[in-house]
């Protein structure tokens, strides 16, 4: 088997944390080049370093190794790296029983699928063969590439619908004026509660629209754009965030957020985090979801300075150490991708250089064939000064522009973060 490294960046960030990510190569060729820490549905999994596989990804917080290595190449092996993992459950492709581990599991070398899936408790049953360490060996169940989306979700709100429960995650809801859906979500004050909002007021000229929330009423104005946070059960601590997203002739499109776990945890927006075991290192949005920054140059791009004294555009941050229940409360978000302006990039599996235009797009300035003229005459002869290269799995974060010419403008115009994760 042809192995291709997975890049793990420590750089900086050795001594205090690194990214580590499953990244699925072009040619379906794996190996873990360093231990690897993947969250995952349930907790937290390390693939072992020097793991192979003909493919490994991750969709939906499920993981998936596609032939791991055979007794002639290094064998694909597994470890509990916390957020809630006690154990490591595998699986085949036909859902039989292919290990259990409570240390270190070892997938089969059977060709196969395997479904790797963290558990908070001991493993039960038989289990796999023994493996090193005392542990026992097992084998993983599958999963697909390493792609993080949002928990929001798109609903079509009709007079007096239903659009389900909040504390799953964000809920887009396209609604009219006059038009009152119900909700359910649950409260700083550990109730569940059932819940109405309507459109009460809307200004399609200036853009602006006032919502009614209840049982007990709330009423807030908004224009597009902006987020209000709300206190739907009064006791000084807010519960929702709702924010004006949208305004498609008389549709408004609305982002309503439980926010009750952020509140709880004392946390803002902007506010960067990582708990103390694992080393990922995620971004607070306006709709309290956690975004995570998938490698260390893709944080540089954003952030200066030191982990001591960390700045963003001039202003003082700082890295906080969240409890691991503050942080499974939280939302998954998006991943954080590369700062508009500030850096070029390419991919592992590809020559090509970008240069990352606004909304995450990206214009290529070097072909595959080597051609770098483009990038000579935009960026100088030392434009490989201003190149970082990212792992192969999160090129589905971008979107693919036209290629820029050598007499194209240089694109500038860094964003927000904000708004690369909105």
């Amino acid at each position: 088997m042809r192995k291709i490294s997975l890049v793990i960046f420590l750089t900086a960030l050795a001594l205090v944390f690194g990214w580590l990510v499953i990244v699925q190569a072009a040619n379906n060729d794996f190996t873990a080049d360093g231990d690897v820490t993947v969250e995952l549905t349930g907790g937290n999994v390390t693939v072992l370093s020097g793991s192979t596989a003909e493919s490994v990804v991750i969709t939906d917080g499920v993981l998936t190794v596609s032939n791991p290595g055979s007794t002639s190449t290094p064998l694909f092996k597994l470890q509990p790296a916390g957020g809630g993992t006690v154990s490591i459950k595998a699986t085949t492709s036909a859902g039989a029983d292919a290990g259990c581990s409570t240390l270190t599991l070892t997938l089969p070398t059977a060709p196969d699928t395997y479904t790797v899936v963290p558990q908070a408790g001991q493993c039960s049953g038989g289990g796999g063969a023994s493996g090193g360490g005392g542990g026992t060996t097992t084998t993983v169940t599958t999963p697909t590439t390493a792609t993080t989306t949002t928990s929001s979700t798109t609903v079509t709100a009709t007079p007096g619908s239903d659009i389900g429960s909040l504390d799953s995650g964000s809920k887009n809801v396209l609604t009219s004026l006059d038009t009152q859906f119900n909700f359910t979500t649950s409260l700083s004050q550990d109730s569940d509660n059932s819940h109405s909002a309507k459109v009460s007021s809307l200004d399609t000229v200036n853009k602006k629209i006032q919502i009614i929330l209840e049982s007990t009423p709330v009423t807030i104005d908004l224009v597009l754009g902006e987020i209000k946070k709300v206190d739907l059960d009064g006791d000084g601590v807010n519960d929702l965030s709702v924010k004006f997203n949208n305004l498609v002739g008389e549709t408004v499109d609305l982002i309503i957020t439980n926010i009750v776990s952020l509140e709880k945890a004392g946390l803002a927006v902007g506010d960067l985090i990582k708990t103390a075991k694992d080393s990922a290192v995620y971004y607070i949005d306006a709709n309290g979801r956690r975004n995570l920054f998938v490698n260390s140059v893709t944080f540089w791009t954003w952030y200066s300075g030191s982990w001591s004294d960390l700045t963003y555009k001039g202003a003082k941050k700082t890295l906080k150490v969240i409890s691991q229940a503050d942080f499974d409360g939280l939302t998954l978000g998006v991943h954080v991708t590369v700062n508009p302006g500030v850096k070029l990039i390419k991919f592992q599996n590809s020559p090509r250089v970008y240069t990352v235009s606004l909304g995450k797009i990206l214009q290529e300035v070097v072909k595959s064939s080597g051609d770098d003229a483009v990038a000579k005459a935009l960026y100088s002869a030392k434009y490989k000064d201003k190149l970082i290269t990212i792992q192969n799995g999160f090129e589905s974060d971008y979107t693919k522009g036209e290629a820029l010419t050598t007499t194209s403008a240089v694109p500038t115009g860094t964003e927000e973060l904000e708004e690369v994760v909105d």
